[in-house]
């Protein structure tokens, strides 16, 4: 939603999406303040960080580095990481968002706890060797210029 090249980012960010789930996304929470506004409906935006875990879809080429992994993994292809690797990512299991569990729970806590959140945070490196040694298979990375995302 904030765009790229806008690093650490904060909340207080201007948005700046860059593709259509960014302005996807964007275009709900600006509804939710206008029925706010509006109607007094009372919300809450929770925004996990690279969601990973049970039934992924590791077939989209352009959204989840961890299913992104898997997949290059399974068809014997070295991981693409852009850059160094060395950009850091929260990244947050399907158990800790799903509704039947923490989402129920999120309205309930605090600001403190909703802002804090539950992520993660791990280089892209990390993850990488995390993602093949989980899958019993050789680390390989092939780094491209960050600027081929």
């Amino acid at each position: 939603m904030y765009g790229a090249n806008q690093v650490p980012m904060t909340e207080e960010m201007t948005p700046e999406p860059e593709d259509p789930y960014g302005v996807a996304k964007l275009a709900v929470e600006q509804d939710l303040k206008a029925s706010h506004r509006m109607f007094g409906l009372d919300y809450t935006i929770f925004r996990p960080h690279n969601v990973y875990g049970e039934r992924q879809n590791i077939g989209d080429r352009y959204r989840n580095v961890v299913g992104i992994f898997m997949n290059q993994l399974l068809q014997d292809q070295p991981m693409t990481v852009f850059g160094d690797g060395e950009q850091q990512r929260a990244f947050t299991h399907v158990d800790d968002v799903r509704p039947d569990r923490r989402v129920r729970g999120v309205g309930r806590g605090s600001q403190r706890d909703l802002q804090r959140g539950r992520g993660c945070a791990l280089t892209v490196n990390e993850l990488a060797r995390i993602v093949a040694r989980a899958m019993g298979r050789e680390c390989r990375m092939r780094h491209l210029p960050a600027a081929m995302r």
